[in-house]
Order: structure tokens, then C-alpha cells, then sequence
């Protein structure tokens, strides 16, 4: 399971949202499919419930969904805005 650091910020518009490290001042801007991953993390969504949601918004095959929101999330890992959460919901 994954968990969103407790030090990012996030604001989203119509078009996606912006999430900021707030211990370094980093900030990434997430289109539209960014922000739905991002809003499941922070509602403690597991990752195939994430998976499943967006494959079934956007009708895509759900193995490039995975596939996708993996790399992305993983991306997300590397620069801190996400840790892996081994205890559950945070």
C-alpha cells in the first residue's frame, strides 16, 4: 500500500492539480489521470482498486493501466511525495 507524504500539499483545478514537497519546495504539476491516482492515494485507496477506477473512467485495458499507474507511482516514490505505507491508512 501506498501513503502520501504528510509534508505534500495538494491543489487541484479542472485541468489536474499541483502537489508541493513542502521540505524542499518541489512541486509537480499532474494532468487529469495524475489527479485521479493522486486523489485515490489520499483517500488510502489500494493501488488495484486505483487500477480498476481508471480503467473503468477511461476504458482503458486494465494491464496498461496497472502498468502505468505503477511507473507513475513509483516516479512519485523517487521523488517523495508517496512512501510505502506497510501499516495501513495513515
Amino acid at each position: 500500500m501506498f501513503a502520501v507524504a504528510s509534508y505534500v500539499q495538494y491543489v487541484s483545478d479542472n485541468d489536474g492539480a499541483t502537489i508541493l514537497d513542502t521540505r524542499v519546495g518541489q512541486f509537480l504539476v499532474l494532468n487529469r489521470t495524475g489527479a485521479f491516482i493522486w486523489e485515490g492515494l489520499q483517500r488510502g485507496e489500494g493501488f488495484e482498486k486505483i487500477v480498476e477506477g481508471l480503467a473503468e473512467a477511461t476504458g482503458a485495458e486494465a494491464r496498461k493501466v496497472e502498468k502505468d499507474t505503477r511507473a507513475f507511482v513509483e516516479g512519485l516514490m523517487n521523488k517523495g511525495f508517496v512512501i510505502e505505507n506497510t501499516q495501513g491508512p495513515v
